[in-house]
């Protein structure tokens, strides 16, 4: 008893409550999935492309609610973020009850309804019991939370005013969050509101956390921010981007560019939050050559704690397999191996980063991006994955990137020799390396038109190759070799797709 007493009384850090929300939710979605009676799917991207979409929709859910009746609790009670989240994991457990008792004691074997807007002031005040139109269970949820806060308020004021003011509060939120038609409308499209439900929670969600951290913790939360890269970002998305342009024909642009609308933003924000895995694991297990190179990163400047930063790593993962999900089965197997691609150029025993097959990481990395791009608009077509234009321009986009991000490591090396990675610039004399990589890229920007035999293309790489040669040999600006590179691979790729 004395333990349990313990462990009430402990102060409960805020990202360990939103994981112990998160896992109460899984299993709450699977009780839910299991009792009301949801097909099942036996293959593979039948459970990424109908599942995952309904696990994320209800985890956003219950995060979003978590977050936001936390900030309200506080408002009520002026108690503290981290005390207001320790009620949250008390009452995380009983979110499993709703479809048990729906099931058990109202028979019922059909999945959950929303609420609309027609009925949403009746919703909110009846919390649908006596009318309205929300599911049981929703009705059960609210009245169980909307009594454990209100029980929580009047212990922490003894306020009758804030009690009732709780009761309704809680009721307004959750009936909000429960009628997505206040965001999608009445006459909404059905892919667009079956792929974009999960981010009418989504939204509030990320922009929530982020406001929380950024006024509790605006030291961290700024050190966070300046350390997102976005630059590299940018390259990975722009290979998803082009991924989801690409047409068997030139013929067939108008009706691709018509098909894309927002399509294209699912693997865009899987890629980018990816990348910030990928530099979170990364950070982590090069803090001592970070400490010489770069000491104005958050870990070596202890601007942020491991635990902390490991816990946002662990989210961006989240969120990245999250929008895969959201687009189609094949896109989210695609982030999982770029989150693997992340996770061994850095961590150990692989750690890949401290050979020259880091950057044969990084490549493979640009060319799932691309073809998470094709796959979202294209799906499983195995005449348009296996184009021959398609191999082509991943073979461009894995030389590309390999080729430039060798420039990179000119910056790094006397953290790197401290840390016994083994690179150009490690291994060879600064002379000697820069000359290597001037070399490679020279390859990658111009082998393409000359195999193609393009007087024009060879006119367009050649003075852009010298250009960029130039100013790397005179200031080693690894940026500026991305950005001529990028350029002449969107030049190759409106002459491989839209070109006559």
């Amino acid at each position: 008893m004395q333990i349990a007493r313990n462990v009430l009384a402990a102060r409960i850090p805020v990202p360990l409550a939103v994981l112990v929300v998160f896992f109460f939710t899984v299993i709450r979605v699977s009780v839910e999935i299991t009792l009301l009676d949801y097909s099942s799917y036996t293959s593979v991207l039948g459970f990424f492309g109908n599942y995952a979409r309904f696990y994320l929709e209800n985890i956003y859910y219950f995060l979003t609610l978590f977050l936001l009746l936390a900030f309200f609790v506080t408002l009520l009670t002026k108690k503290p973020l981290w005390k207001v989240a320790r009620l949250g994991v008390y009452l995380s457990p009983f979110v499993i009850l709703p479809p048990v008792i729906d099931h058990f004691l109202f028979g019922r074997t059909a999945n959950y309804t929303y609420g609309t807007v027609d009925h949403f002031i009746e919703n909110i005040l009846t919390l649908s019991w006596t009318s309205g139109d929300t599911g049981a269970g929703i009705s059960i949820l609210v009245t169980f939370v909307a009594a454990a806060i209100a029980f929580f308020i009047w212990h922490a004021t003894r306020s009758a005013a804030a009690t009732i003011a709780s009761v309704f509060g809680t009721s307004l939120i959750i009936m909000t969050l429960s009628t997505p038609d206040l965001f999608f409308g009445k006459d909404r499209g059905d892919y667009g509101y079956d792929y974009f439900l999960p981010f009418y929670y989504f939204v509030p969600l990320i922009v929530l956390a982020g406001a929380l951290y950024r006024h509790y913790a605006p030291e961290q939360f700024k050190a966070l921010m300046g350390n997102l890269r976005l630059g590299r970002a940018t390259t990975f998305a722009a290979a998803a981007v082009l991924g989801s342009l690409i047409v068997p024909s030139p013929d067939q642009a108008g009706a691709v560019f018509l098909g894309m609308s927002y399509r294209v933003l699912f693997p865009v924000a899987s890629v980018v939050f990816g990348w910030w895995f990928a530099v979170i694991v990364n950070d982590i297990f090069d803090l001592k050559i970070d400490a010489v190179s770069y000491p104005t990163r958050p870990l070596p400047r202890h601007a942020l704690s491991v635990q902390r930063y490991a816990f946002i790593g662990i989210a961006c993962a989240f969120f990245s397999f999250s929008f895969a999900a959201a687009a189609q089965g094949a896109v989210a197997l695609g982030s999982l191996l770029f989150l693997a691609l992340g996770f061994v150029y850095s961590a150990p025993p692989i750690r890949l980063r401290k050979t020259l097959f880091g950057n044969v990481v990084l490549g493979a990395a640009m060319v799932v991006a691309f073809f998470m791009g094709v796959f979202t608009m294209w799906q499983w077509d195995p005449v348009i994955l296996l184009f021959d234009k398609n191999i082509f321009f991943a073979l461009l986009l894995f030389a590309f990137t390999f080729a430039t991000t060798l420039a990179k490591d000119a910056i790094d090396v006397a953290g790197n020799k401290k840390g016994g990675v083994k690179n150009l610039y490690t291994l060879f004399s600064r002379k000697t390396a820069k000359r290597i990589v001037v070399a490679l890229s020279a390859i990658a920007f111009n082998a393409p038109p000359v195999f193609m035999g393009n007087p024009l293309l060879i006119a367009v790489t050649l003075p852009a190759t010298a250009l960029a040669a130039k100013h790397y040999n005179s200031r080693e600006s690894a940026p500026f070799l991305y950005a001529v590179g990028s350029f002449i691979l969107i030049v190759f790729f409106i002459y491989l797709y839209y070109g006559s």
